[in-house]
């Protein structure tokens, strides 16, 4: 493969889902510590990069948070934030609006 056709591959693997996430869109991440949630700008084989991020200490009773029933008691907003793929334990697209300050 030509080195212009790998490149082309890997943007569009970026565009279509690599790892499974989309650029753009908005999740909920949760590594084996701790809950992000944030817009993915770019992912590589080491990391997904969000902007719009904020780390959730504690989510309360899961469903509600995720269906926006509750808003968690503290968010931490930390704007740009890069994940670790090796450490996520699960992931879901988040509906939600994205807070954008810290509480």
């Amino acid at each position: 493969m030509k080195k212009e056709d790998q490149e082309v591959d890997e943007i569009l693997d970026g565009l279509t889902g690599k790892n499974g996430f989309m650029i753009g869109t908005s999740y909920h991440i949760r590594t084996v510590t701790d809950h992000w949630i944030g817009r993915v700008v770019s992912v590589d084989e080491k990391f997904v990069n969000l902007d719009k991020c904020s780390w959730i200490p504690q989510t309360g009773r899961f469903n509600e948070f995720v269906s926006g029933k509750i808003t968690p008691a503290e968010v931490e907003y930390i704007g740009e934030y890069s994940v670790k793929m090796d450490v996520i334990a699960g992931k879901l697209v988040w509906k939600n609006p994205l807070p954008t300050s810290s509480k």
